[in-house]
């Protein structure tokens, strides 16, 4: 006989709750650790299991000599230390309109590069543009709804570290053509002379009324 047993799907709360204060057990600052807990939690909106990456990375970060200063005019130049997706994650988002101001960003050596995935989407939600971010062969296009699309599946996977990471702002485009809108504008246009009539009728009698 087969005996089955009942899954938990943990809460949101939960998991943001469980991850800061993981994170602060493990050395980080409450206020990063809120961060830390908001972005493990999007990546198990995503499937992307935020939950085992950042439990193997919190084993293994002080053995990692992680580089946690930056300089996002300098960044590109980084061909020794090993970058920690945290500290990186952080520096960018607070330097959002650099990012926009540059339009690419490339760089070598990223530890757990899908804990650093969040604050780029917190990026592009905040320039208001939609960001390509590679991982080495993995390619992702993150949305500033806080939807993404990815060219692998990477479900219950664990990525230790990437060799090289772009990041490339994307112009906003229409998802329609000029030929198709400038049909429906046309259409819409016949409202114009209903909606001239309707406002000349409801002001009809206007200053009529004597106030003397």
């Amino acid at each position: 006989m087969i005996v089955g047993c009942t899954l938990k799907m943990r809460t949101s709360s939960e998991i943001i709750t469980v991850s800061k204060r993981a994170a602060k057990a493990s050395g980080f600052s409450w206020g990063v650790s809120e961060e830390i807990g908001k972005n493990i939690n999007l990546l198990e909106i995503f499937n992307l299991s935020g939950i085992e990456n950042f439990n193997q990375y919190l084993k293994e970060k002080d053995s990692m000599n992680l580089e946690t200063k930056f300089d996002i005019i300098n960044l590109s130049s980084n061909d020794s230390s090993v970058c920690c997706p945290i500290f990186l994650g952080i520096h960018l988002l607070d330097n959002s309109d650099k990012i926009l101001d540059l339009k690419e960003l490339k760089f070598n050596k990223l530890a757990y590069p899908l804990i650093f995935l969040p604050f780029i989407q917190r990026i592009s939600y905040n320039i208001g543009k939609s960001i390509n971010l590679n991982f080495d062969d993995i390619q992702l296009e993150l949305h500033l709804n806080n939807t993404l699309s990815i060219n692998k599946d990477l479900k219950g996977k664990i990525i230790k570290s990437a060799q090289t990471v772009t990041i490339r702002v994307r112009e906003n485009e229409d998802s329609f053509s000029s030929k198709v809108w400038d049909e429906l504008y046309q259409l819409s246009t016949n409202t114009f002379v209903e909606e001239n009539e309707r406002l000349k009728s409801n002001a009809a009698g206007a200053g009529l009324v004597d106030n003397d």
